[in-house]
């Protein structure tokens, strides 16, 4: 259906374009005008006054060509990728038209040997394409099109979608450059769009220009694809790569396969990461280390100098390179985009931009997580070496993206904690087996920070997508490295699954709630600390600095309580999950320092409990589920298993007590038991609402159970407890609990 109202939506669109088409063709000669001028290349263009037409040689009908763009400069953004038309297939129906076919290829028979090839040609025609009428023929027999609308005002061949540039002011727009190069030609197209309201208001050019326009400078590349054999590899399961995914009618006779292939370069020649010449120098080093990082496990994958860095120069079009990296100022963080071909998989162009403004996030993070060990952002947490390091390790992880490779969750979770502590570990195999996992900071070594290290699931993975390989077509290369999976040591294997019920985001060591309970002590320390870190002896302004990185330090403090509290449930040991609850109680319930910045706290600048408590919400949610409950119980079938008795048992231990009437509680610890018995009535209530005889119908007759001994107890304790103020709270979660039956 979906297919159907899309080859729909392209003929009405064809139709549109070639309604413009003259009655008759016009001979070159009456083309060719005075004053017309010829830019010779693979694709002749010819501009008279505003008008352009492009050349397709007769040599190239039946061709591949990508049409891509990017915004140059303008809003605040340089060399930024736009959504492009993609890849097309040149072909002329008849005399006086012309299509930009983009065929489908989730349908195909892989195996070019198959005795289905050609049956299968013939059922699944291909839809011709946009239309587009001929004006006229060259000399040498090319079809000419013009091309002025698609470039200046149209969104056919590449459109950008960014709500701050509004509204397309049509007739100021001009082609202000045409650049022939060896694979095709280049436009660069200055348009003006309205600009977001207020932004510009000071703005000398918003001034100047009608209606507050701004300027907004693209380029549109045409680029002639070379001819050459598909180079396919397919995809296994094992080693997450980005994919197309198809049915093959090649592999079964009797049935299609549903099969993927991975996106990778072709590495034929030294893929050029060209660096915009604005991009500051001063990071131009740790962007280099970055990409540059992944040329040891191409040379290990039989590949040599794989990945070069260069700085551009004013003569290069950025939009023409196939890798270009730049910086600017309007959007924060690191961001990759890269274009491939449908059939292949094969990365044709990729971008890296910079965007300012996100650096000093990262080196607060990074100074809550590790400032107890690293003592240089300690120091100055503005220190420039740290922030080099920092980029570093971003750029390392979204090249892996531009190469093709995909997430990887099992990657920080591949290593035990013990190693993760150990100085020569760290440096021999780095923290994590990926750098393709969302990575945390290793806030348990206890050593100087260090830039990331490719892991080994990365030198794996390279091989597998790029490496030479024995066999005559994709199969059978795929045959070869499924036999070199298999021959790869127990010990590396067990790096590969990525079970979400094991590994998921943020996971640091084999043992991620441990390594929480040491990320807590480290966070305490330097939370103490915090506000001479912040003003360094500096004069002090009214707090602004000081609360935004403590609410910050309080909400990553959540975070590894939440982190700790997931151990409770999973398919953890038992040893490990009780663990947990005593880390929580150690933590959490009776810490035995208070969790907080002293400075903050006398000078009223946060208060703690309007940030932590709705974060707590979430990790009670979590220990007293339905989820949770239904696992606890599963695992007290099993031998040693953590059951839900003796999640309770802890639960009743740690936050309260063990119900005994002489140890103190402090008012903090009364909140955090009036916020879990409000999540307990609330998931009770959630419960009793599912319908019957469902999975969660024992979880809501544990929740009772447990929630009446619960009562009992705290009516004794309203009774015998040594502090009046105590007694007084125990007696209202009483009457609280009565009222839930």
């Amino acid at each position: 259906m979906k297919k159907g109202l899309y080859l729909i939506v392209v003929w009405l669109v064809s139709v549109g374009a070639f309604a413009q088409a003259q009655d008759t063709l016009q001979t070159f000669e009456r083309f060719f005008i005075d004053g017309m001028k010829k830019i010779d290349g693979v694709f002749p263009v010819y501009v008279s006054g505003k008008k352009v037409y492009l050349e397709i040689p007769r040599q190239y009908m039946e061709r591949e060509v990508e049409v891509n763009a990017g915004i140059d400069r303008g809003f605040d953004l340089i060399s930024r990728p736009v959504k492009g038309l993609g890849v097309v297939r040149i072909t002329s129906p008849d005399k006086r038209t012309i299509c930009f076919q983009q065929p489908f290829y989730t349908e195909r028979v892989l195996d070019e040997k198959s005795t289905y090839r050609q049956s299968f040609s013939l059922s699944n025609v291909q839809f011709p394409g946009v239309k587009y009428p001929i004006l006229t023929y060259s000399p040498g027999g090319g079809t000419i099109m013009e091309i002025t609308d698609f470039l200046l005002n149209g969104d056919s061949w590449f459109s950008y979608d960014y709500n701050f540039i509004r509204s397309l002011v049509p007739e100021l727009s001009e082609i202000i450059k045409i650049h022939p190069f060896d694979e095709g030609v280049s436009f660069t197209i200055r348009r003006y769009h309205g600009s977001e309201a207020g932004q510009y208001v000071f703005s000398s050019s918003a001034v100047m220009l009608p209606e507050g326009s701004l300027p907004l400078e693209v380029t549109c590349v045409i680029r002639l694809l070379p001819l050459k054999k598909d180079s396919i590899r397919l995809a296994d399961y094992r080693f997450p790569y980005q994919a197309l995914r198809f049915k093959d009618y090649s592999q079964n006779p009797y049935d299609m396969v549903e099969d993927s292939l991975i996106l990778r370069w072709d590495l034929s020649k030294p893929l050029v990461f060209y660096v915009d010449t604005l991009f500051p120098k001063e990071y131009f080093q740790a962007v280099r280390d970055g990409v540059m990082a992944w040329n040891d496990a191409f040379r290990k994958a039989g590949i040599r100098n794989a990945l070069r860095v260069e700085y551009s120069d004013k003569n290069k079009v950025s939009a023409e390179q196939r890798a270009f990296i730049a910086y600017d100022l309007k959007l924060p963080g690191i961001k990759g985009t890269l274009t491939n071909h449908p059939r292949t998989g094969e990365i044709l162009s990729c971008r890296l931009n910079v965007g300012h403004g996100f650096l000093q996030e990262r080196m607060d993070d990074y100074l809550l997580s590790c400032g107890a060990t690293d003592r240089r952002v300690l120091a100055d947490r503005f220190s420039k070496v740290v922030e080099k390091e920092l980029l570093q390790s971003e750029i390392i992880r979204e090249v892996g993206f531009l190469l093709g490779l995909g997430e990887n969750l099992s990657g920080s979770s591949a290593y035990p904690l013990d190693w993760l502590k150990d100085l020569h570990k760290v440096q021999q195999y780095g923290f994590t087996a990926s750098v393709m996992d969302v990575l945390p900071y290793n806030y348990v070594y206890e050593g100087k920070g260090m830039p990331l290290k490719i892991g080994e699931d990365d030198y794996r993975a390279i091989y597998f997508g790029y490496a030479p390989v024995k066999g005559k077509n994709c199969y059978e290369q795929r045959e070869y490295l499924r036999r070199w999976i298999e021959g790869l040591p127990d010990r590396i294997r067990l790096f590969r699954p990525s079970d979400k019920r094991i590994s998921k985001k943020g996971d640091l060591s084999a043992d991620p709630s441990g390594a929480c309970a040491i990320g807590v002590e480290h966070l305490l320390e330097v939370l103490k600390q915090l506000d001479k870190v912040v003003y360094k002896n500096k004069e002090r302004d009214r707090g602004s600095a000081l609360a935004a990185i403590y609410r910050k330090a309080i909400r990553l403090y959540a975070t590894y309580l939440k982190d700790i509290a997931g151990a409770v449930g999973s398919f953890r040991p038992a040893e490990v999950q009780h663990r947990a609850m005593t880390d929580l109680g150690k933590y959490l319930f009776h810490p035995s320092e208070e969790v907080e910045c002293a400075y903050v706290k006398e000078n009223l600048l946060e208060t703690k409990s309007k940030i932590l408590y709705p974060e707590l919400s979430v990790l009670c949610k979590h220990l007293l589920s339905g989820e949770t409950l239904s696992a606890l119980r599963f695992q007290a079938l099993q031998e040693e298993g953590y059951s839900d008795m003796d999640f309770f048992q802890d639960l009743y231990r740690e936050l309260f007590n063990d119900f005994s009437p002489s140890v103190p509680v402090s008012y903090e610890q009364m909140d955090i038991q009036l916020l879990c018995l409000q999540t307990w009535l609330d998931n009770l209530k959630e419960l009793r609402s599912l319908k019957e005889n469902t999975i969660h119908d024992s979880s809501a007759r544990v929740l009772e159970y447990e929630l009446h001994r619960l009562c009992g107890k705290l009516e004794d304790l309203a009774k015998t407890h040594h502090q009046p103020d105590v007694r007084d709270m125990y007696g209202f979660f009483v009457r609280k609990i009565h009222g839930c039956f």
